[in-house]
């Protein structure tokens, strides 16, 4: 695994943020969801999907407003990490 053993730091400092990941979400198409590249995972795919419906559309200051363009900043950097797991084995 690149950069160490990431599972107890990230799942602990989680935990500490009071963060839950969700499930990985089941692929839409077909392609290669993360690619490892040396210490890089590249990720396609992540749309802001949950329980099958996008949680978030629009533009930002027309029809979201900055808080929830807050809580869509906040779920578009937590729906990759389920997959980087995944492909990392933890």
């Amino acid at each position: 695994m690149p950069g160490g053993d990431v599972s107890s730091g990230a799942e602990g400092r989680l935990q500490a943020l009071g963060l839950e990941l969700p499930a990985a979400p089941i692929l839409l198409g077909n392609y290669v969801e993360v690619s490892p590249v040396g210490s890089l995972l590249f990720i396609s795919g992540t749309l802001p999907i949950a329980q099958g419906q996008l949680v978030f559309t629009g533009r930002l200051g027309d029809e979201i407003s900055v808080v929830q363009g807050r809580e869509a900043a906040r779920f578009a950097a937590i729906m990759p990490w389920p997959r980087c797991a995944r492909t990392w084995g933890i």
